[in-house]
């Protein structure tokens, strides 16, 4: 759903919590949970905070950008 959504030029999902659960029709608790799951297993991370407000983009083990390509040694 994260990567569904438009982002800022952070990455982050400017929607709160409340907005994301409505959207696909979820209650705040269990979308609250689902997603603090995510960010324990590495999914999601925290890009901003105003007030009580936390917003969280993908993070680039979900975009697939933790791509780590080994160093050769030069002949």
């Amino acid at each position: 759903m994260y990567a569904m959504m438009p982002t800022d030029r952070a990455g982050a999902v400017r929607m709160t919590g409340q907005e994301l659960a409505a959207e696909v029709n979820m209650t705040p608790t269990v979308f609250s949970r689902m997603r603090r799951q995510l960010v324990e297993a590495g999914w999601l991370e925290q890009s901003d905070r105003f007030s009580n407000i936390v917003y969280y983009r993908l993070t680039p083990r979900a975009t697939g950008e933790e791509n780590v390509v080994p160093m050769r040694r030069a002949l």
